[in-house]
């Protein structure tokens, strides 16, 4: 069998996350707030990190720099399965999601 190249995965990649993109959009209602959901929630993120280091310089040494590159760094692993365009979890609770990052 002959070995398929890089190129052949990620266009079937692309193929897919077109298709489930356009399955999503089909709500489109549903679609829109939950990306605007989305997009508050890390905003939240960003916005308690600077309220927390408003009131210490630093926590266990970090700064707060370090720490928003630590969670924007986090934010990359999670959003994919986060936005609905891209193999939503949308039905998944937040135990459940928190749990399986802890795994």
């Amino acid at each position: 069998m002959k070995r398929k190249g890089l190129r052949f995965y990620l266009r079937i990649y692309f193929k897919i996350l077109a298709q489930d993109l356009k399955s999503k959009m089909s709500y489109r209602a549903v679609f829109i707030i939950s990306t605007l959901g989305m997009i508050f929630t890390n905003i939240a993120g960003f916005v308690s990190f600077w309220i927390l280091f408003r009131n210490f310089p630093s926590i266990s040494g970090y700064s707060y720099y370090e720490m928003l590159f630590l969670y924007g760094f986090s934010l990359i692993s999670i959003t994919p399965t986060q936005y609905p365009g891209c193999f939503s979890r949308a039905n998944a609770s937040v135990s459940a999601v928190i749990s399986a990052n802890n795994a």
